[in-house]
């Protein structure tokens, strides 16, 4: 067994990225985070490999998991304040302010893959995404409730030569740049888009 604050160092250090960003949600020195983190790893024989930026565990996690199973109960009874991701837009729009008792992350991953691993192993508890790219309803590990809809606009600057168009279709929007995103930000708008042809190399909707 870990203490709660030992592990939430390590929990912490993988979901927030940079010692820095743990300090300033969890009042938790830098020293204090790598100091902690390596004693978990330390503990369970693992090690931190950074691939494309995101922190992960190098080794057999198998009873880090159980450790978090446990940790995350604690979270839930209200031991330690429960943790909360979301993207740019849901952040700001669903988490001003914070809600009582939750830790709000960076807010600021525009796709979902990652955020979603962290929810499966317990780093995170609750995860705020916008539609298409939830949980499919059959996943075994994760559910989906749906809070609010919201319409979908198109924005462009003053000017632009669809700005007065009163019904737009994906082939009017395809003929223009888009505001570019990383490939997988959006696996399941992506893969709908590629059914219907409105995905390229060129010009690619939602990036």
């Amino acid at each position: 067994m870990v203490d709660l604050d030992a592990l939430t160092a390590l929990d912490a250090l993988q979901w927030l990225r940079t010692s820095e960003e743990v300090s300033k949600r969890f009042g938790l020195s830098q020293a204090t985070v790598s100091r902690q983190s390596r004693k978990c790893l330390d503990l369970f024989g693992l090690d931190l490999q950074r691939i494309e930026g995101e922190w992960n565990t190098v080794g057999d996690a198998t009873i880090l998991a159980l450790e978090r199973c446990v940790h995350q109960v604690a979270r839930w009874q209200g031991r330690r304040p429960l943790r909360l991701e979301a993207t740019y837009w849901s952040g700001p729009l669903l988490c001003t302010p914070v809600p009582d008792n939750w830790i709000l992350g960076l807010a600021n991953i525009v796709g979902v893959p990652r955020n979603f691993q962290l929810v499966r192993e317990r780093i995170v508890d609750v995860c705020l995404t916008g539609l298409p790219d939830c949980p499919p309803a059959d996943d075994p590990e994760l559910t989906s409730i749906a809070l609010s809809k919201m319409p979908v606009f198109f924005v462009v600057r003053p000017g632009h030569p669809l700005i007065n168009q009163a019904q737009l279709s994906f082939d009017d929007i395809a003929q223009y740049p888009t505001l570019g995103l990383p490939p997988g930000s959006y696996p399941r708008v992506e893969a709908c888009l590629k059914k219907l042809g409105f995905w390229n190399d060129h010009v690619r909707m939602f990036r």
